[in-house]
């Protein structure tokens, strides 16, 4: 397969003036008879990508100059008020395309098959069609894993079945029942038992441990349930699709010798950048595939931070994790009365389940405020992979939970953990939960560990953190 010309990303400051002609202009050129899409991208010229940027405007047909009507005609360009106030251009590109389609159904490549566990790029049935997984992540009101794809695929009948693989509809295929349905074309769905769920994307391979935004010129990737490994890349942001009311969709192109990105039976496919910029053995997921235009081979997809916002997601590592420390809070808000805890008369676990969520972020934001804090979240969002291992493991979870329990017993705040004194007793059990967890790629993160308890010694983790 030939190498893919790698296109330019541009920088903000190249992008900026586009953005704000793409804000002012969009409502008058989708008024446009036959303009059906609009978004900032690379020009074309004879049907090829140039690195030249430009507000790309998608029509049904295009019309010779003599046909088209008075107040029809697409400008050349779009004026724009500039940050000092001056007027510049933008120059358009005139696109010739078909609307935009979804792609449900039709899964029948080698992923298509039934497989348990079931991990992200496999074929699913849902209530409205077939379509992909696009991996398993986190979510955040629930804190509990959840697989992730399109609404056009799964419905949005809370409680409505998901069966893998696509076609079937017996007890024994069903992995999952929806939870709940956004604004964008997507669901979630809480599988039915744990041993449904692969924290990893076929043929791509760790899950969803980051998430990044799709910027032009970036190398992605995908793994779908009929079109199965494919590659391309990102050739227009900021894309008003109209899908799901969306005006931030991005177009992915195929690379070179492929005849397309994705295909009927793909929707619900994560989209990820293809290197991770550090080097990381994880790529992060960009979007999330709803549809494209057949003969063109492209794919169209929602920006995966604007979904996860959307649905109160996150990563699986920060979901994993934080779940692990939350879950040490447990008793001491089991242990408050209802009427401390929340409303007279509510539900007394809903709402002990609902305080204790959110302390370990909290954690997390005390201790990175301060210079040794900040390098430990640092590792700790480096190593996330060997970590999120850890915390699926249920030897180590229950080592770090033995550990940690009786220091954070009768704390209600982080503030109130960093401010507890550490004593020999509690860096014993901290250094038993650090021998835990024995994973070669954790040795950084258990060295700057250990060395935060030497310091922590008859002191808090506050002092110990502020200590230069």
């Amino acid at each position: 397969m030939p190498e893919p010309r790698r296109l330019r990303t541009p920088s903000d400051d190249e992008l900026a003036p586009l953005a704000r002609a793409k804000s002012e202009a969009r409502d008058r050129l989708l008024a446009i008879p036959g303009v059906h899409m609009v978004g900032i991208g690379y020009k074309r010229r004879g049907g090829a990508i140039t690195d030249e940027l430009a507000l790309v405007v998608f029509v049904d047909r295009k019309l010779p100059p003599g046909e088209v009507k008075a107040g029809w005609m697409v400008p050349a360009e779009v004026a724009v008020t500039g940050p000092g106030g001056e007027r510049m251009t933008v120059i358009t590109d005139v696109v010739e395309r078909a609307r935009p389609v979804e792609y449900p159904h039709l899964a029948d490549g080698s992923l298509a098959g039934r497989v348990r566990p079931v991990p992200g790029g496999r074929s699913i049935q849902g209530g409205l069609g077939g379509g992909t997984l696009g991996g398993w992540v986190w979510d955040d009101r629930n804190d509990a894993p959840v697989l992730l794809s399109n609404r056009h695929v799964l419905g949005t009948t809370a409680g409505g079945d998901v069966f893998q693989p696509w076609g079937s509809s017996v007890a024994a295929d069903r992995i999952a029942d929806n939870v709940r349905t956004g604004t964008l074309d997507a669901t979630i769905a809480a599988p039915s038992s744990s041993a449904h769920v692969l924290y990893e994307i076929e043929g791509v391979g760790p899950g969803v441990y980051e998430t990044t935004t799709a910027v032009l010129g970036m190398a992605v990737e995908k793994s779908g349930a009929t079109t199965e490994h494919t590659t391309g890349q990102v050739v227009v942001v900021n894309l008003s699709t109209g899908h799901a009311g969306s005006t931030n969709d991005f177009e992915v192109h195929p690379d070179p010798g492929q005849p397309r990105f994705a295909y009927f039976g793909d929707s619900g496919s994560l989209i990820v950048e293809r290197t991770h910029p550090t080097g990381a053995t994880w790529k992060r997921v960009v979007g999330l595939l709803w549809g494209g235009d057949p003969p063109e081979g492209n794919a169209y997809g929602h920006q995966i931070e604007d979904v996860f916002a959307d649905l109160g997601l996150t990563t699986v590592c920060a979901g994993a994790l934080a779940d692990i420390v939350d879950s040490l809070f447990a008793r001491t808000f089991a242990e408050l009365p209802p009427a401390r805890i929340g409303r007279p008369g509510a539900d007394a676990i809903g709402l002990t389940v609902a305080r204790q969520r959110g302390l370990a972020r909290d954690l997390e934001r005390e201790i990175g405020q301060t210079r040794r804090g900040a390098r430990l979240v640092k590792l700790v969002h480096k190593h996330r992979v060997a970590l999120v291992a850890a915390a699926v493991s249920r030897e180590s979870r229950r080592s770090i939970q033995m550990a940690l329990g009786p220091f954070v017993e009768g704390r209600w705040s982080a503030r109130e953990v960093l401010d507890r004194p550490v004593t020999d007793e509690d860096v014993a059990r901290f250094r038993r939960a650090l021998d835990a967890l024995s994973a070669k790629d954790l040795k950084e993160a258990r060295d700057a560990a250990g060395d935060l308890l030497d310091q922590a010694k008859g002191r808090t983790f506050g002092q110990a953190l502020a200590r230069r």
